[in-house]
């Protein structure tokens, strides 16, 4: 027993020395390591946290624009924009980090920022030139209020997508919207026929044969003298006639609606599968 205590104690001054476990497994040094590691996997948060606790040990560029990027994959643009902002002296990464901010802006959707400080032109160097005014033209096309002229914004990108890309342009700038009050006027003359002209055609049968039968028992009830019956069904048909109306309108704007949706969908999923025409990482 004694042999065996002996011998904990051996290895226990060991460890305190440093002789048995030489590795400090928390040190800045294999903590960047790791964060590397990590973010080369795509644990980006993981991989802040060890960025994070480096860094207050050694502010290092590289590390500082890494973390950046993982807050930027992480959805978190504020605190990535920080990040890039305090890279603007740096001597190699200043132009990567200014291309940087404007991404978490483009990202964050403040286009009206990322564009004014687009316009700034000694903020970049010429190598961001093109993926500059690609990232600004593409802030114009999502940009619900912004004004364009499709075959100029369409100019910057690559010539073998200009053409499904203007496409889409023009398609979003005259979308084959129904008009409301068409639908409206439509099922006033025909029951059910504007939900038809709407895309809804079982709704329009639909409306169509409950406005038809309710005419129908209501002329019925009152050739057999039972007008109780007839002004119950009369009501009837006034009630299915103007909902049918009503909801007509309704469909024609839920169809807009819905190609509007598609439509941004569309164009969103296009740039994305593109990579938004980003340029590469460097690091």
């Amino acid at each position: 027993m004694k042999l065996r205590y002996l011998s904990l104690i051996i290895i226990y001054l060991l460890i305190l020395t440093g002789k048995v476990f030489p590795q400090d497994f928390f040190s800045p040094e294999n903590r960047l390591k790791f964060g590397s590691s990590l973010f080369e996997q795509k644990d980006y948060l993981r991989a802040a946290i060890e960025f994070e606790a480096y860094l207050k040990y050694n502010d290092k560029d590289t590390v500082r624009y890494n973390l950046a990027r993982a807050y930027l994959e992480m959805e978190k643009y504020g605190q990535a924009e920080d990040n890039f902002k305090s890279l603007f002296s740096s001597l190699t990464l200043q132009n990567d980090a200014k291309f940087g901010v404007i991404k978490s802006l483009f990202f964050k959707g403040d286009y009206n920022s990322l564009r004014t400080n687009a316009l700034v032109s000694p903020y970049f160097s010429q190598e961001y030139e093109i993926p500059l005014r690609r990232i600004v033209n593409i802030s114009y096309i999502l940009d619900d209020k912004a004004k364009y002229d499709p075959a100029k914004i369409v100019s910057v990108f690559p010539a073998d997508k200009q053409p499904a890309l203007l496409e889409m342009l023009e398609q979003r700038m005259n979308p084959p919207y129904k008009s409301p009050l068409t639908a409206a006027l439509l099922s006033a003359v025909i029951p059910g026929l504007g939900k038809a002209y709407a895309g809804e055609y079982t709704d329009g049968l639909i409306a169509l044969a409950a406005t038809g039968l309710s005419i129908y028992f209501a002329a019925d009830s009152f050739n057999a003298g039972n007008n109780f019956k007839g002004w119950l069904f009369t009501g009837l048909s006034a009630f299915f006639y103007g909902g049918n109306i009503y909801g007509s309108a309704a469909a024609a704007q839920n169809y807009n609606a819905g190609i509007k949706f598609n439509l941004e969908k569309g164009l969103k999923l296009y740039f994305s599968a593109n990579n938004y025409f980003l340029p590469k990482e460097k690091f």
